[in-house]
Order: structure tokens, then C-alpha cells, then sequence
């Protein structure tokens, strides 16, 4: 699918471990508001990664209408392929480029009820899919897995 990306500055605003190797950006456009987003969104992030300018995909978490801006959860590889430490590096402060929100991965709204199934950092569409479900009244089952209970991210106590 192809999307068509508009690019604007944008600040972190703010970083919060939700996890021991996941941590939680709110991430503000540098003028105007965050736009509107759909359950199951992303937000395309360019960085330097390795002195190289690379483009990242991140699912926005939670509904907009009750985000400070973009809200993207990381989760920190360290053997992968730097991204994800890359983002790690970064300050509250520190200027980066978003797109603004794509959305291949729609929620089928005319569903009778939902089951979402989630592990690990795969859990961060489903926080607003799950949330945009409740509330509208509608019958969703989540069931979410991770490799230890303190990788659960998301997860109320």
C-alpha cells in the first residue's frame, strides 16, 4: 500500500519506561497540533541511525483524543539494526521528523465482536483498538502475551 507522507518538525515532549526495554514517546509537531489518528495507525519517524538518515514505523498508542501529541511505544533491540537504539537516545527536547499518521491496519468496525491478540511491543495498535472499542460500546476480548510479566507493556497493575 502506498502512502503519500507529509513531513513536519517535531519535538519529544516527553519519555517514560513502561518496561525495562520498552519506553513511551509523546512526540509534539513543532507548529500546530498532532493530527487525528485512527485505531491501528503509525507514524513514519526519520532519524539518524549510524550517521545514516533512515525512516522507522512506530503504531501510535491510545486514542488522540486523549493524547499531547503523538504517543509511540519502542522497544530497545540491541541486536537489531539500531533504530529502535537510536530513539533510546533521544531527549525530551530534542527535535526529530514525523509524517503525519498512515493507517494500513484498520479496524473492522461491523464486526459482531472483536478478538485482538497481541505479544510483546505488538500490543501498542491494540491499546487504541481495544480503547476506541470500549468505547463505543462494543464487545473486544484482548489476549496479550510477552516473554516475562515485566514485559507486559501497558498493563494496569
Amino acid at each position: 500500500m502506498k502512502s503519500n507522507l507529509n513531513w513536519q518538525s517535531a519535538r519529544v515532549a516527553a519519555l517514560r519506561d513502561v518496561t525495562p526495554t520498552v519506553r513511551e514517546f509523546i512526540i509534539t509537531p513543532a507548529h500546530g497540533s498532532a493530527e487525528r489518528w485512527a485505531p491501528g495507525a503509525h507514524l513514519m519517524v526519520r532519524l539518524n541511525v549510524a550517521g545514516r538518515l533512515q525512516t522507522r514505523s512506530y503504531s501510535l498508542v491510545g486514542l488522540p483524543e486523549d493524547a499531547a501529541g503523538y504517543r509511540i511505544a519502542v522497544k530497545c533491540l540491541m541486536d537489531g539494526h539500531g533504530g529502535s537504539r537510536a530513539m533510546w537516545q533521544l531527549a525530551v527536547g530534542d527535535s526529530i521528523e514525523v509524517s503525519s499518521p498512515q493507517n494500513h491496519f484498520p479496524l473492522a468496525w461491523l464486526a459482531p465482536a472483536t478478538l485482538l491478540v497481541a505479544g510483546g511491543i505488538g500490543i501498542t495498535p491494540m491499546v487504541s483498538m481495544a480503547q476506541a472499542l470500549v468505547k463505543r460500546g462494543l464487545p473486544v476480548t484482548l489476549l496479550y502475551s510477552a516473554r516475562s510479566e515485566a514485559e507486559l507493556a501497558f498493563v494496569e497493575p
